[in-house]
């Protein structure tokens, strides 16, 4: 409840802005894995995702973008020639997981003709790894994605999304610092061993020109 009235918020605090797009999208969100121990890495299936976004203009060419994509799919341990090891209590090491991406970011459009439009965004936010075992806590990671797609219009108020991101959970990042004889800085580094993508169309319906 909380939640839902929080969005409301949200939504109608920014509704004055002159444009106000809600877009719904479904997909296909591809599998993932990364390095667990020695032999054995942590495989995530691919599978259906689905999410909501709202876009807010905050300028001709630059629009606001929050958004949420959810995945329900399973996790397990194979090892590097693709067994599936046996846990302590003898069953497979696997397990339901629930992931869900919180994001905001910017797009930016690029008109083609009057009906038809290319954009490129870049959303951060953070990641929840919801695992449906009592064996597992959830997992949050900070996270990026970014995007390319097509918006063609079908009417001034209707619209329809295809796009293709890049979805990275940010697994690892550090902080350096250094000195030399020309002086001392710092630097920062994160990256990813579980970037993954999708491919989505969906559905636009402007709710406020």
């Amino acid at each position: 409840m909380k939640k839902l009235v929080l969005i409301a918020f949200l939504f109608f605090s920014l509704a004055s802005y002159a444009q106000v797009d809600l877009v719904g999208y479904g997909g296909y969100q591809f599998g993932s894995k990364t390095y667990w121990s020695s032999n054995t890495n942590l495989k995530i299936k691919g599978d259906a995702n689905y999410g909501v976004a709202l876009e807010i203009s905050m300028a001709p060419d630059v629009r606001l973008q929050l958004q949420w994509m959810g995945s329900s799919t399973y996790s397990q341990l194979e090892t590097y020639n693709g067994f599936i090891p046996e846990g302590p209590d003898g069953n497979l090491q696997r397990a339901d997981v629930n992931i869900n991406y919180y994001q905001i970011g910017v797009l930016r459009p690029y008109p083609l003709n009057d009906k038809v439009e290319a954009f490129g965004n870049f959303t951060l936010g953070a990641t929840q790894f919801a695992l449906q075992s009592y064996t597992y806590n959830d997992e949050w990671r900070f996270s990026i994605t970014a995007g390319l797609g097509v918006n063609i219009w079908l009417t001034e108020m209707i619209g329809l999304r295809g796009q293709v991101r890049l979805l990275a959970p940010i697994n690892w990042a550090g902080l350096g610092f250094y000195c030399g004889t020309g002086g001392c800085g710092s630097g920062v580094n994160a990256g990813s061993t579980m970037a993954s993508g999708d491919v989505s169309g969906g559905l636009i319906i402007r709710l406020r020109e």
